[in-house]
């Protein structure tokens, strides 16, 4: 019985200083064990006299079969006020759900336009916030085709 005592006591001491290893070399490489979302800043445009971008967040996490809790790829809409140096989430905005697929920013005089494909919805959508960053109701497309003429109309374009 000793001998099994000595063994299991070998293999726990064994995996964890494997453990501790792992994780210091994945330190050293600046990296993690465990992944989590990366998010980088894709479009800005300035609003009201404060910074206005999508961010586009990553999340390398694995995921159970079948139709994912959260999709690999999202955006959110963050604001940096005057005199700020980091960007804020827009909470009314990120209350309105998950986007997965976005248009570029419109700046339109006194509001800021936002486009964007709902992951929990599946249906694209235009916003309207104003000079008091109060957010519009939103205006639906059934079709990627429609949403874009619609956005190219605003942009004053004919695509994005």
């Amino acid at each position: 019985m000793g001998q099994v005592a000595l063994g299991f006591r070998s293999l726990l001491v064994r995996a964890a200083v494997f453990f501790i290893m792992a994780a210091l070399l994945a330190w050293a490489l600046g990296g993690t064990l465990w992944p989590r979302s990366v998010g980088v800043f894709v479009d800005t445009a300035s609003f009201q006299g404060e910074d206005w971008a999508w961010q586009a967040m990553v999340d390398e996490s694995p995921k159970p079969s079948g139709k994912p809790t959260r999709p690999p790829l999202e955006f959110q809409l963050w604001v940096r006020t005057k005199g700020s140096d980091s960007y804020e989430k827009f909470l009314p905005f990120s209350e309105a759900g998950t986007f997965i697929e976005m248009l570029p920013l419109i700046v339109d005089d006194d509001q800021l336009i936002v486009a964007g494909y709902h992951y929990n919805m599946e249906k694209w959508q235009i916003y309207r916030i104003n000079a008091g960053k109060e957010l519009g109701k939103p205006v639906s497309y059934p079709s990627r085709l429609e949403i874009v003429e619609a956005w190219s109309s605003l942009a004053g374009s004919k695509s994005p």
